[in-house]
């Protein structure tokens, strides 16, 4: 049997009505997600001044999703003001800009040092903590994270942080390669795209092979790519009901991966 994760990223003020709309289609289907909550003050003076949506996470972490962070402000932070100076080289330059052209304008953690990272980690975290909510993981905007912001993640005690390629286990410094499937809404390729997201998940889960969906709350302003979530969702479906697939959250995953470790080290 393989694995696959539903990730529904930008979980924020700003953005719940249509949060709570992909939690309603992910349930549907019978199945709990990894929610990446925004605490910053993105679109909204932030999470802690929403009782509502604090009241909303709760709430689906009773009925098994998962919360994790992603993110300060969600805003992508120039690594000349970041880092004092050290990315102003030719390399330097063109990382920010793939950052700006993948993240489009989101990669926050991208760029950044080691003391940054912390602080918008810590920052996150403070928020988090006084909502009552203890994520173990972190997904950095954009997917981008740069080896000081890695290094702060590990330093405050996270258990995995992910990319678009891959999840990596932060405790014992193992990753695996799960790729995600995402839209991109707004973009003149979105429709082909759409189409290239089906066939790698039919193939995956054909293969029984591992795969992420990540979600966004942007994707419901566009019929054609809710339709084809939708599809998705639904081979999903049919694969667990077959028994090919266990569709779970992240600090699952990690956890199994401890179990692992813990049976091991126990024969």
């Amino acid at each position: 049997m393989s694995v696959a994760i539903i990730s529904i990223h930008d979980v924020a003020p700003s953005t719940f009505e249509r949060s709570r709309d992909w939690v309603r289609r992910v349930e549907a289907h019978g199945f709990r997600a990894s929610l990446l909550v925004v605490p910053g003050p993105w679109g909204s003076d932030g999470l802690e001044h929403d009782p509502e949506l604090v009241a909303w996470l709760h709430e689906v972490a009773v009925r098994g999703h998962e919360l994790s962070l992603h993110g300060w402000e969600h805003r992508g932070v120039s690594g000349l003001a970041a880092s004092g100076g050290r990315d102003a080289s030719t390399g330097g330059r063109l990382r920010s800009a793939y950052g700006r052209m993948i993240a489009r304008g989101c990669g926050e953690f991208h760029d950044l040092d080691r003391l940054e990272a912390l602080r918008r980690l810590r920052l996150g975290l403070g928020v988090m903590a006084r909502c009552g909510i203890d994520p173990v993981g972190f997904t950095p905007p954009g997917w981008l994270s740069s080896p000081e912001s890695r290094a702060a993640m590990v330093e405050l005690g996270f258990a995995y942080t992910t990319s678009q390629w891959t999840v990596f286990d932060l405790l014992e410094g193992r990753e695996v390669r799960i790729p995600a499937v995402s839209q991109r809404p707004g973009s003149s390729l979105s429709g082909a795209g759409a189409v290239m997201n089906e066939r790698v998940m039919r193939h995956r889960l054909r293969r029984r092979q591992p795969v992420r969906i990540a979600l966004h709350p942007d994707d419901l302003h566009h019929r054609h790519l809710v339709d084809a979530t939708e599809r998705m969702l639904l081979g999903l479906q049919r694969a667990s009901d077959r028994g090919d697939v266990d569709v779970i959250t992240y600090a699952e995953l990690v956890g199994a991966w401890g179990a692992s470790r813990a049976a091991v080290a126990v024969s």
